[in-house]
């Protein structure tokens, strides 16, 4: 049976675009990614095949990975597919974009990282197979030196850029499994565990900086301005707002709930942020 891949507009918007007969299995991931606000150095690097050279600035680019491991990359603009991978084992779980050389990161739950190169449409490369442990989730830090993978064990695995057979390191702390990570800054990440939790992470140093529940229940804390959704299993939607006040650092209240699982996360900046308070909103 044949999946339809659906985008989504915000703010009360119809549905944008529909995709039919998009994957041949179910779709397991869908991420839109931004490419024209990267600047416009980075429009004449993406795929070939478009009259212009490049992607239309304020374009972007929808991935979508179903449950065969297949993964294929559309342009939103033309709403027609520009690259499909199809070695991947094991359902896909996430993918990020490093911007600096214009590559698409995919983490499958086979085990494994894979790179592709979305000037060139093509594999870059891809991490050896961990058999134990699935990954979950992917963001890209530190300027694009770092690519981290949450793991069914509740580690994450850190990876060097273009050393991707192994990785070098594994920061452990999650009692579960990492289902969702995002970038705050270049130096921390936001993760969502199966425990119902949303950690701050410091990166190299490694650190738990504090962690906010996913419930009714108030969070505190000091940082930069921007908007966090998080999508959670009981199909609630917590919304966050931070603000960094002059000379403040961050702070979380740390606390346990059982009551959601955390599926998805999305950071995105404002200037106007205000000091964090959740928001949440029953489906």
């Amino acid at each position: 049976m044949q999946s339809p891949c659906a985008v989504v507009e915000l703010a009360e918007q119809p549905m944008a675009w529909c995709q039919d007969a998009a994957h041949d299995s179910p779709i397991s991931m869908l991420r839109i990614l931004a490419v024209g606000p990267l600047g416009s150095s980075y429009n004449s690097s993406m795929p070939a095949g478009h009259a212009d050279g490049g992607w239309a600035a304020g374009s972007g680019m929808a991935v979508s990975g179903d449950e065969d491991g297949v993964v294929k990359v559309w342009d939103q603009r033309s709403r027609k597919q520009v690259m499909a991978y199809r070695k991947h084992t094991d359902f896909i779980s996430d993918a990020a974009l490093q911007p600096q050389e214009a590559a698409l990161v995919v983490s499958s739950g086979d085990g494994t990282l894979s790179v592709h190169d979305l000037r060139a449409c093509r594999l870059r490369a891809r991490s050896e197979t961990d058999a134990d442990d699935e990954l979950l989730s992917v963001a890209v830090m530190k300027g694009g030196k770092k690519v981290v993978a949450g793991c069914q064990s509740g580690a994450l695995a850190l990876f060097s850029w273009g050393c991707f057979k192994d990785c070098s390191d594994r920061f452990t702390g999650h009692p579960d499994s990492v289902d969702a990570l995002v970038a705050f800054d270049e130096d921390t990440l936001l993760s969502g565990s199966s425990d119902g939790l949303l950690r701050v992470l410091g990166l190299l140093p490694n650190k738990l900086l504090g962690a906010a529940v996913m419930s009714g229940s108030s969070s505190e804390g000091e940082g930069e301005g921007g908007e966090l959704a998080a999508v959670a299993h009981q199909r609630a939607e917590g919304v966050y707002e931070r603000k960094r006040e002059a000379g403040q650092g961050g702070s979380r209240r740390n606390a346990s709930s059982q009551a959601y699982n955390i599926l998805t996360l999305d950071y995105a900046p404002t200037p106007d942020g205000q000091a964090l308070k959740q928001k949440p909103v029953t489906a």
